[in-house]
């Protein structure tokens, strides 16, 4: 079963490696909210809706992580 893993986490965890949230640049993308470092050219993807997360991404949960 995969985690349905919220946004709070991966932001701790960059924060713990040294990259704090406030260097990510932050835009609206649809129904999400995509935070990106333009350094490495990664992407994240988190839910910006209402719905509670369960076995789905709702409101904070991570929808996709790409490069490039």
């Amino acid at each position: 079963m995969v985690k349905n893993t919220a946004w709070s986490e991966v932001a701790g965890a960059l924060a713990a490696a040294g990259l704090a949230e406030g260097a990510l640049v932050r835009t609206t993308q649809g129904d999400c909210l995509e935070y990106r470092n333009p350094d490495t050219k990664v992407s994240v993807l988190v839910v910006d809706g209402e719905d509670e997360r369960d076995d789905w991404p709702g409101h904070a949960g991570l929808w996709s992580v790409s490069r490039g």
